[in-house]
Formats: structure tokens, sequence, C-alpha cells
């Protein structure tokens, strides 16, 4: 089967280990919705910066805790 696929669509893929990881204030996980939201307000930035972004995000929220899961992320854009 063939996807067509237009011109700046950005597909991105994710495993649910930034939203499973603990910090913030209360040592709770930062959750899908968190993480939806976060990825919703990138829309239109180059790759890279999302990158920083979310590199950023995830040491701010996760703190001095360790990393509890893999945190994987791909995006593609066309």
């Amino acid at each position: 089967e063939r996807i067509e696929i237009n011109t700046g669509v950005q597909i991105l893929m994710a495993t649910d280990g930034f939203a499973k990881q603990m910090g913030g204030k209360e040592n709770k996980a930062f959750g899908t919705d968190a993480f939806d939201k976060a990825i919703l307000s990138m829309t239109g930035q180059k790759l890279i910066v999302q990158k920083e972004i979310l590199l950023k995000l995830l040491k701010n929220w996760s703190g001095p805790k360790p990393q509890t899961d893999d945190v994987i992320i791909v995006s593609l854009r066309f």
C-alpha cells in the first residue's frame, strides 16, 4: 500500500519514556497530556530546535532524578 504525504508534513513517533519520567515538585510522571501539549507547542519549529526544547524540558522536569525509562523520539518532516 502506498501513502501520499504532502510536503511540510511531520510525523513523530515516540516511546512512552518521556511521559513516564518522574520529576517536578511532586515527583510524578510527566504524563501523556503534557507530552502531547509540548509536541503541539513546537509545531513549525525546525527539527533541531524541537530536539533542544525536548532535551531541556526533560532535564528541567527530572532534575537530579535518574532517567527511569528509555526515551526515543523519531521525527520525520517531508
